[in-house]
């Protein structure tokens, strides 16, 4: 079984997140409490998906936390995405990305782009990302008591290349490589 797409363009979702106090979340009208992980098998393989093309234009996601104290956090963020050529099947090959987020009084920008591969039995990805305008700004609630974040225009940069498999003598086998990582005010 598989399911092909040719091309998806989603223009101007808004979502709102909102964590509760007792740690659960609610969003579209749903709400979901964590519960502690099964050990449940997959009762069968997942079919095989492609997407050509793939757009997120103009999107709008705003978080609200009620479990910090004494306000809740709130912070919204800005998205556009890209992908072209993705698969998850036995033979994908990587698929190119890139994501924009903008995220007012925390961040101006991060561009994160390169591509992942997803495999039922590996997955892969090679990143580039790239940050500006840095600031702790709402985000400072999250910070522990002691710390703060004397950010003011926040610069960031760093490549990642990750990887998992299966490993033959059992398990998964997993690999990370960051270079390049440069982080300054």
């Amino acid at each position: 079984d598989s399911i092909h797409v040719a091309d998806v363009r989603i223009t101007k979702p808004r979502v709102t997140v909102v964590r509760d106090k007792d740690g659960a979340f609610l969003a579209g009208g749903v709400r979901y409490t964590p519960q502690p992980p099964t050990t449940q098998p997959a009762s069968s393989p997942p079919p095989a998906i492609a997407v050509a093309k793939l757009a997120l234009e103009g999107a709008s996601l705003t978080w609200i936390d009620h479990t910090i104290a004494p306000e809740p956090v709130q912070l919204t963020a800005n998205v556009g995405a890209r992908m072209d050529g993705f698969a998850f099947a036995p033979d994908a090959g990587p698929a190119a990305f890139s994501i924009d987020v903008n995220a007012p009084g925390v961040l101006e920008k991060i561009t994160i782009a390169g591509d992942v591969t997803a495999r039922p039995d590996a997955q892969a990805a090679k990143l580039r990302i790239n940050a500006t305008g840095l600031r702790a700004g709402p985000a400072a609630a999250y910070l522990p008591p002691g710390i703060t974040a004397e950010l003011k225009d926040g610069r960031f940069q760093v490549a990642v290349d990750a990887a998992s498999e299966i490993n033959p003598a059992g398990g998964r086998s997993a690999r990370v490589a960051v270079t390049g990582l440069d982080f300054r005010d």
